[in-house]
C-alpha cells in the first residue's frame, strides 16, 4: 500500500513477532500525537484489532485494508483444526 502512494494512518498487530518484524522495517509505537508524513514510520499499536477504535479516522480515510488473521488449520496456526467457535479465524466474521 506505502509503494503505492498510500500513508498509514496507523497498523494494528497483536503477535509481538510481527510487530518485531514491522518495527524492524518502518514502524513505531503509536502515539495520537504523532506526526503524520508520507514518509514518516507507520503508528504501530499492538492489540487486539477488536480494541481500537478508528472514530478518529471516520470520514478521512480513504482505503481501510487489512487481512484476515491465520486460519487454526494453517502452517502458522500449526495445522491444530478447523474453524469451530472460539478459535482465531472467527474473527473475519465479526
Amino acid at each position: 500500500m506505502h509503494n503505492s502512494g498510500f500513508r498509514h494512518l496507523i497498523t494494528v498487530e497483536q503477535e509481538p513477532h510481527a510487530c518485531e518484524t514491522l518495527r524492524a522495517n518502518i514502524a513505531q509505537s503509536f502515539t495520537p500525537e504523532q506526526a503524520v508524513t508520507f514518509d514518516s514510520p507507520w503508528p504501530l499499536v499492538e492489540d487486539d484489532i477488536r480494541q481500537v477504535s478508528f472514530m478518529e479516522w471516520r470520514g478521512d480515510v480513504d482505503v481501510v485494508a487489512g487481512g484476515v488473521p491465520c486460519l487454526p488449520q494453517s502452517l502458522e496456526g500449526v495445522h491444530r483444526g478447523t474453524i469451530t467457535r472460539g478459535t482465531c479465524g472467527l474473527i473475519c466474521f465479526e
